[in-house]
């Protein structure tokens, strides 16, 4: 029988070792419902974390093809270590196979085993430049989905010349099509992130 040492690869968290300080972030994402809107309208913190991530290495690399390291990408992501190969396997899987099938946001392929191979969707238009930390969880204060998506509101909006802080709850919810208890939400979440 092989040492315990060999039956299992050594992975880490490579995919947010070394990133940027900022990220170019398609406004489209922000703009269109069928983006982050929908993520955030779904608590779907897992996929919207792990599509920035993949952003964020498609632009570290300057390849929109690239292979993936499931284990890897995992812990990226913060899942424990003790979860065996193929768990930490299946919880990426979901994950990239909603990012292809409910948001068509990229394409990939999937081998026994093995890494998988991704291809980000080219999603036109103007970008915003965002602090990575305001999309990747870096540091313990907890990034939500309504959260990433109110920063990013924020940062859309001081482009304009507008102040989101100028603004109430419901004419952001109208511009945007949020609910008013989750803007209010968000609007905590950022007091305690900013702290």
């Amino acid at each position: 029988m092989p040492p315990a040492y060999l039956e299992e690869e050594a992975y880490t968290p490579a995919y947010i070792e070394n990133l940027p300080k900022t990220l170019k972030i398609p406004k489209e994402l922000i703009l269109n419902n069928k983006y982050f809107h929908r993520m955030a309208a779904k608590h779907s913190n897992f996929t919207m974390e792990l599509y920035c991530i993949l952003l964020a290495h498609s632009q570290t690399t300057k390849k929109k093809e690239f292979f993936l390291c499931l284990e890897d990408m995992a812990l990226s992501l913060r899942m424990p270590v003790s979860l065996t190969s193929s768990a930490l396997r299946k919880e990426v899987i979901n994950g990239l196979k909603e990012l292809q099938n409910d948001y068509h946001l990229i394409k990939v392929t999937f081998f026994h085993g093995k890494d998988a191979a991704i291809t980000l969707t080219d999603i036109p238009g103007k970008t915003l430049i965002m602090p990575t930390d305001s999309l990747i969880q870096l540091k313990d204060a907890e990034l939500s989905t309504r959260l990433r998506f109110l920063l990013l509101i924020e940062a859309l909006l001081k482009d304009q010349g507008e102040d989101i802080h100028s603004m109430t709850y419901v004419e952001i919810g109208k511009r945007f099509d949020l609910h008013r208890i989750t803007i209010s939400s968000a609007f905590k979440d950022l007091e305690k992130f900013r702290e």
